[in-house]
């Protein structure tokens, strides 16, 4: 019963840490991000055929910021949409990568964390009986 709450404990934490990463440093762009469209500034096909692709942006002080696209397989495209936070313009994402469904993606977060706290609790009653 302990290796199974283990294993089960283990999968849900990388399960946490590969979706609830990006999840929390998004915030403050989904609090007060502004929406611009990036246009390709450079690209390079460094390894393996994948294609890296450099966007840049204007902010509203006339600033110029990039951002990076790293390991495409397919032909990007010349324009694409970009968030950024206007106190911190380089603190920026791809709104293709922004989620869409917040609500359903932090209940998904959430139950991860109660399942980590149950085999938590699975672990310590098996190692006490």
């Amino acid at each position: 019963m302990i290796a199974v709450s283990f294993f089960v404990f283990v999968i849900a934490f990388l399960a946490l840490l590969v979706s609830g990463v990006p999840f929390l440093t998004q915030a403050p762009l989904r609090k007060r991000g502004v929406q611009v469209m990036g246009s390709e500034v450079a690209r390079r096909i460094p390894r393996e055929g994948k294609i890296d692709v450099q966007y840049g942006y204007l902010v509203s002080g006339g600033e110029q910021h990039t951002l990076w696209r790293r390991g495409m397989s397919i032909e990007p495209p010349a324009l694409t949409g970009i968030v950024y936070d206007p106190k911190n313009p380089k603190r920026a994402d791809f709104t293709a990568g922004m989620p869409e469904n917040v609500a359903g993606r932090r209940n998904y977060l959430l139950s991860l964390v109660a399942v980590e706290i149950a085999m938590v609790a699975l672990m310590v009653v098996g190692v006490m009986s």
